[in-house]
């Protein structure tokens, strides 16, 4: 990624043989042929981002869906005070993108910082949105097509806020999830959910791992 000149590589996915990993600019997809731990040919991917060299922009939760498609996170542009044009609104949603990389669909907005994203074992995306700014508590969303999820209500057109499947007050600032294997029963969590938390800014303590039953 570094010597692509590419910058805050945050997402990551793998289909088959085929690394995905996403940028600041662009989602970048990579292969090593020859198993030397170097990647013997590279493409864009998708590279419709707005981009405009904010320290905050990331692409996350790469996440490819049954439908084969590849879902992700553009971080917002609230934070920004010059925000790169955005026709598209891709900034502050989720995208739904083909298995060519050609078409690209937006299927959620008003999202902040979503740095982590999961399908469960039904077929459902939920994804942990990352509120800051001293909110008092952090989201776990589930993906219902075309909604809007509360941030940034002057970008976006909507009718109504949807809120979280849950408040997440364990730790603050989430960052990755995952779905237990249900035929894993460590300690009884077979099936369960388990969300980190980083804790930002001041407080490092604030991390953490939370477990939801499922």
């Amino acid at each position: 990624v570094k010597k692509l000149g590419l910058r805050s590589p945050s997402g990551f996915a793998h289909r088959g043989d085929t690394i995905y990993i996403g940028t600041a600019q662009q989602v970048r997809a990579f292969i090593d042929r020859d198993r030397n731990n170097e990647p013997d040919t590279s493409w864009v991917f998708f590279d419709d981002i707005p981009n405009s060299e904010h320290p905050y922009e990331w692409t996350c939760g790469l996440s490819f869906g049954e439908d084969g498609w590849l879902y992700l996170a553009l971080s917002t542009d609230s934070w920004n005070a010059a925000p790169s044009p955005d026709p598209g609104k891709y900034r502050g949603s989720i995208l739904r993108i083909s298995p060519d990389g050609k078409t690209v669909e937006t299927v959620a907005t008003g999202i902040r910082s979503v740095y982590g994203m999961r399908f469960d074992r039904n077929g459902e995306l939920f994804f942990i949105d990352n509120e800051g700014g001293g909110n008092p508590t952090e989201e776990l969303n589930r993906l219902v097509k075309n909604s809007f999820y509360g941030h940034n209500p002057n970008k976006f057109t909507f009718d109504s806020a949807r809120g979280p499947e849950y408040s997440l007050t364990t730790e603050m600032a989430p960052s990755g999830l995952v779905f237990n294997n249900p035929d894993n029963d460590f300690g009884g969590t077979g099936g369960d959910l388990f969300i980190s938390f980083y804790g930002p800014g001041e407080r490092w303590s604030r991390g953490g791992v939370a477990r939801l039953r499922w």
